[in-house]
């Protein structure tokens, strides 16, 4: 599309949209005005998909499909042009929102940004494991799912930059039969032009340049101005190689000029890359170090924003507290609409014993027949009334069922699972038994400065009440950890203590009420392990010996005694294994005589199987919870967490 007709076009579709007062129109011309500027203008691309995603997630109950696409869009384009940090904090969000909702296709999207983000900071490994995991999950939905084109694409990416041409040319080849099906100008621009590449880094000198020309061609035809910067400095290089100077730098400097345009940095040092090596096998040494030092200036840039670190530490806490304000508003509707219910119930009935005898004074002078009749009557109608307050009831039932089931998805996507957690962490198992559909207790891991962290607790509270603290835990935690840097657990208690209470007692009022949390906190390295606790304890396994870890006897929370929150240390090469839980498993009735477990028959039990590896644990450790319950019912959450050194 030519530029003007662009521009004429993507000003109607936001006239459209700003006339719109249905957020799906509105949505529906935003995303047409991000399709078309992505290739040519990623800075309008990026504004407008911005704009879809408020919308988004404002609304997030109905549009959480289209919210995980806006966060990859916006991925894209913050990767194209060079903020790789902006990168990292919206795939975070979008895998943990998509490993919630559960859709395949959405998940294989997910991988496929994540794949892209580390090639771009040279983890070529973790790469092919996101791709081969995208494939693997397109296939599982269809076969021929067309995406599977991107995947062979990228693969072949990842093999070029590993220098295995052979195996890089495999995968753009077959890229190229999926682009020809397609008949898609931009997925046959990616495909020559790789496969020019390859032929170029192979030596082939001959084809090579026909294969660049042809994705160029294709790229024009888009307006894929990313791509096209791209395009003309493969061609440079083509030239460079074959010592033709003169149109190498002619070709340079037109992609300079579109990466310039565009706020590229990538293709801003691919490009400067290019004219250092020119200048240089020239001799012209000058200005050779001039564009070197300049393209230094961009790495360094991009460098400085710690991208590496940030995709193993970022937690994004913004969608979390746009997700619970929404659940607490959900849930306080539901509670407001029972009570009007409940009352208006309450005076359905009064009236219907009125009626009932005043027509029983009435029936007392009529005869037997007309008594008969009358009382049929009454049965019939009082059977309607019941069915109906029994549909009442049974749709208000699934309202408030429907509601805590989506806040299980919420909380679900905020606590790491146990997978995520095993390849973190050698040796370990979760063992999780929610009593209610959400869970009062939870689990929450971090790495920061050296030390990996983990902590168990269990919140005032179960259920809901349990849950929505649960939220506010692991807020404090990102916060004091992932943003302050801090890493010893006594200060990480004393620092959750002030957020607690400065979230739940904002005046500083005094309060009988124990709203709060018991938890356990350990951080560790190779050399030692640090432990405090809140009311939670925990158990260690040193060379064949129990060690008791006791906790502090006060709670994370407002409390009648607060003193600071001691710590506790132990060698990592004495440690055997380590266990941390809540006291719901203890506290679990059963048994022959129907009393609680207790901490000393648990301790028992984890001496006993401290020697299996930690699948065999937690196996055993489920079948003789099972076998102490037999027909008694769960009483509380259940969450026992166990790491073999």
């Amino acid at each position: 599309m030519h530029l003007n007709a662009q521009k004429n076009k993507t000003d109607s579709l936001i006239n459209l949209a700003e006339s719109q007062k249905h957020d799906t129109l509105k949505l529906k011309y935003y995303w047409n005005i991000v399709s078309i500027n992505s290739a040519s203008n990623p800075l309008i691309a990026g504004q407008f998909v911005t704009k879809y995603r408020i919308i988004c997630e404002e609304n997030f109950r109905i549009y959480y499909h289209q919210y995980v696409g806006a966060l990859i869009k916006l991925s894209q384009i913050n990767r194209e042009i060079g903020r790789l940090s902006e990168v990292v904090p919206l795939i975070n969000s979008a895998m943990r929102i998509a490993d919630s909702i559960g859709n395949k296709k959405i998940i294989a999207s997910v991988y496929s940004e994540k794949g892209n983000l580390f090639i771009n900071t040279g983890d070529l490994k973790s790469a092919q494991e996101c791709f081969l995991k995208e494939i693997q999950l397109l296939k599982a939905v269809n076969v021929n799912d067309p995406d599977i084109y991107g995947v062979y694409n990228n693969l072949g990416i990842v093999y070029a930059q590993s220098n295995n041409l052979n195996k890089a040319e495999e995968y753009f080849k077959q890229a190229l039969q999926f682009a020809l099906k397609l008949n898609s100008y931009v997925s046959l621009g990616n495909c020559y032009n790789n496969i020019g590449i390859i032929r170029m880094m192979r030596g082939v000198m001959d084809s090579a340049l026909y294969y660049v020309y042809k994705g160029k061609e294709y790229r024009e035809k888009t307006n894929d101005q990313a791509n096209l910067a791209g395009s003309y400095n493969n061609i440079a290089s083509y030239y460079k190689i074959m010592k033709n100077y003169r149109l190498a730098i002619k070709f340079a400097d037109t992609s300079y000029v579109i990466a310039e345009k565009i706020h590229s940095k990538n293709a801003l040092t691919e490009v400067l890359q290019t004219y250092y090596e020119i200048y240089d096998e020239q001799g012209n040494f000058k200005e050779a170090l001039r564009y070197y030092k300049e393209r230094q200036e961009i790495l360094q840039e991009l460098q400085n924003e710690n991208v590496d670190k940030k995709i193993a530490e970022y937690q994004s806490g913004y969608e979390l507290e746009k997700k619970e304000k929404e659940l607490n508003e959900s849930k306080n509707q539901l509670l407001l609409k029972e009570s009007e219910e409940e009352k208006q119930k309450l005076k359905i009935n009064l009236l219907l014993v009125i009626l009932i005898l005043f027509g029983f004074g009435i029936f007392l002078v009529m005869n037997r027949n007309k008594k008969i009749r009358a009382a049929n009557k009454i049965i019939s109608d009082q059977k309607v009334k019941v069915e109906e307050q029994k549909q009442i009831i049974e749709e208000k039932h699934k309202d408030i069922t429907d509601s805590i089931n989506y806040a299980q998805k919420i909380q679900t996507a905020l606590i790491i699972s146990e997978r995520k957690l095993s390849a973190k962490v050698n040796n370990v198992f979760v063992m999780f038994k929610p009593r209610d559909i959400v869970s009062g207790d939870f689990y929450w891991y971090s790495e920061k400065n050296g030390y990996k962290l983990l902590a168990v607790a269990d919140c005032t509270g179960h259920g809901v009440p349990g849950a929505f603290m649960s939220m506010i835990g692991i807020t404090l935690l990102n916060q004091i950890v992932n943003e302050k840097g801090i890493t010893s657990p006594a200060s990480i208690l004393n620092h959750l203590r002030e957020g607690i209470i400065s979230s739940l007692n904002p005046n500083g009022e005094s309060s009988d009420k124990r709203d709060g949390m018991d938890i356990s906190v350990i951080a560790w390295n190779q050399q030692h392990l640090f432990f405090s606790g809140a009311n939670n304890p925990c158990i260690a396994i040193c060379k064949g010996e129990i060690v008791d870890l006791k906790p502090d006897k006060q709670p994370v929370g407002l409390y009648e005694r607060q003193s600071d929150f001691t710590e506790q240390k132990l060698q990592m090469d004495e440690l055997d294994s380590i266990y941390l839980f809540t006291d719901g498993i203890v506290d679990q009735f059963g048994g022959t005589d129907g009393k609680k477990l207790k901490l000393k028959l648990f301790r028992q039990w984890l001496n006993e199987i401290s020697m299996l590896n930690s699948l065999e644990q937690k196996t055993e450790l489920e079948t003789r919870l099972n076998n102490w319950m037999k027909n008694h019912e769960q009483i509380d959450d259940i969450l026992v967490i166990g790491i073999k050194a």
